[in-house]
């Protein structure tokens, strides 16, 4: 399953969690039928994650390890909108 996939279906989720929470089993039909028509609100909301925010650049905890060492905000923004990158193609 892609990411932009795994996304539509929790928007899709969400979304129809109030109009099936009285039968779990047909929230999941839902989801499974519905789910491509929030491809491209998943797609907006993967695409606004792209650019890090300062306060994920300034938590040198969170950040992934390279071998031995952190890697500078400039790396881990390039890291991390690969990533972005990756999880877009479709």
């Amino acid at each position: 399953m892609s990411m932009i996939e795994r996304v539509a279906r929790a928007i899709c989720w969400r979304a129809t969690k109030t109009a099936a929470s009285t039968n779990p089993l047909r929230h999941e039909g839902l989801v499974d039928q519905f789910w491509p028509n929030h491809v491209e609100t998943a797609r907006a909301a993967i695409e606004a994650m792209r650019e890090p925010t300062p306060e994920m650049l300034r938590e040198p905890d969170q950040l992934a390890v390279i071998g031995s060492c952190l890697p500078s905000a400039s790396e881990a923004t390039e890291l991390w909108q690969a990533m972005i990158d990756k999880a877009l193609e479709e």
